[in-house]
C-alpha cells in the first residue's frame, strides 16, 4: 500500500509539472497502471487460492501435456498470464522446457523470484514475434476471460501460427455451466470481461483450424483416448454441481492432416 501511495504521488507530480496536453502521456498511463500491479497479486492470494492449491489443480494437466509428441521431444511450452508461476513450476519438475509472459510485471518478477523463466509482456504480441512452428504447447489458464473478443480469436490464430505440427493450446477459465460461478464469483475479478460458455471456446478452437478439440471439466477428461464426460442438465440441481473452471484443449493439425 505504501508503495502505491509513493507511486501515485510521483505520478501526480509528474502531471503538474507537465503542459496540459501532456499530462496522459503513454508513460504516465502504463505507469499508473503498473502501481496496481502488487494489488492484483493480493486480490489472487485472497480469491484465487494459494500456489500450492493451484499446483495441485493444475497437476492434471501434467500426463497429456509431457504425452504429447512435440513435448517429449524436448519442444518448448509457452505459458501465458503464467502469473506467480505454479504452472511453469510444475513443468520445470517434469523435465519440461518452458516459459512464462504476463503483463502484470510483479507477478513476473514473483516467478523469476522461484528461479523460474518468465517476462512481461503482451503474449499476442510475443506469439507473432516467434518463429512458425517454434512451440510445442501454448497454455494459459484464467485469461482468456479478460479478453475482448477480437483479441480472443486474435490469440487463437498468434498461438497456431507459432505452434508445431501436434503442438496445441490448452486454456482455463472459469466455468459459467456453474451457476454460482456465472452469477457470482466469476465476477470478483474486475479485470474480467465476460464468462466464456464451453461451446463457444471450442467453436473458437475449432473455426481458427485447431483439431481434437475437446472439453476438459474433469480430470477423466484429460485421458485423451477417452469421451469427454459432457455436460446433460437433467434437473436445476445440476447445473450447481458443475466444476468451477474447465479448459479447452486444441491440436494443430499434423503436416499429412493439413494437406
Amino acid at each position: 500500500m505504501e508503495q502505491q501511495r509513493q507511486l501515485t504521488a510521483f505520478i501526480d507530480q509528474a502531471r503538474s509539472a507537465l503542459p496540459e496536453a501532456a499530462t496522459q502521456t503513454p508513460a504516465l498511463q502504463a505507469a499508473e497502471d503498473a502501481s496496481l500491479d502488487s494489488l492484483y497479486i493480493a486480490f489472487e492470494n485472497r480469491f484465487r487460492g494459494s500456489t500450492e492449491l493451484i499446483s495441485q489443480r493444475l497437476r492434471r494437466y501434467l500426463g497429456l501435456t509431457c504425452e504429447t509428441p512435440p513435448v517429449a521431444a524436448g519442444g518448448t511450452v509457452l505459458d501465458i498470464g503464467c502469473g506467480r508461476g505454479e504452472w511453469l513450476a510444475l513443468l520445470r519438475d517434469a523435465n519440461v522446457a518452458a516459459r512464462g509472459i504476463d503483463l502484470n510485471g510483479a507477478m513476473a518478477a514473483e516467478a523469476r523470484g522461484r528461479g523460474l523463466d518468465a517476462q512481461e509482456g503482451d503474449a499476442i504480441a510475443y506469439l507473432r514475434g516467434l518463429e512458425e512452428g517454434s512451440l510445442a504447447a501454448v497454455t494459459g489458464f484464467h485469461i482468456v476471460e479478460h479478453l475482448a473478443f477480437q483479441d480472443l480469436v486474435a490469440l487463437f490464430d498468434a498461438a497456431y501460427a507459432a505452434l508445431a505440427p501436434e503442438g496445441f493450446v490448452l486454456f482455463e477459465t472459469p466455468n459459467p455451466e456453474n451457476l454460482v460461478v456465472g452469477a457470482c464469483t466469476f465476477h470478483y475479478d474486475p479485470t474480467h470481461n465476460k464468462p466464456l460458455p464451453p461451446d463457444f471456446l471450442r467453436f473458437i478452437a475449432e473455426t481458427r483450424g485447431f483439431s481434437d478439440v475437446r472439453i476438459i471439466r474433469r480430470d477423466e477428461d484429460c485421458q485423451l483416448d477417452q469421451p469427454e464426460s459432457g455436460f446433460a442438465p437433467v434437473e436445476l440441481n445440476d447445473w450447481f454441481r458443475q466444476p468451477a473452471d474447465y479448459a479447452v484443449y486444441a491440436r494443430k493439425p499434423r503436416l499429412d492432416a493439413a494437406s
